[in-house]
């Protein structure tokens, strides 16, 4: 995870109950705003609420990236 990361975002935009689960080796800190209040944030400023789904996606965004990456190393090369 990084400085700044969402967890478990998967259940705000579907009907699957949440299945994020995060460990921490080190103090850190942490905001968890339910879906409702999310929505009402969103709903309530449109421009602060594309920033927030901006963020949201990009988190998932980088992470299924990096994991395509990593898998591709496992894959055949490509013939030319």
């Amino acid at each position: 995870m990084e400085a700044v990361d969402t967890i478990g975002v998967m259940e705000i935009f579907t009907l699957f109950p949440r299945v994020a689960k995060v460990v921490a080796n080190t103090d850190v800190s942490g905001l968890a705003i339910a879906k409702n209040m999310l929505e009402g944030l969103i709903g309530g400023d449109p421009h602060l609420g594309i920033q927030i789904l901006k963020n949201i996606i990009d988190s998932p965004g980088r992470k299924l990236a990096n994991t395509n990456a990593q898998a591709s190393a496992f894959l055949p090369a490509a013939a030319p």
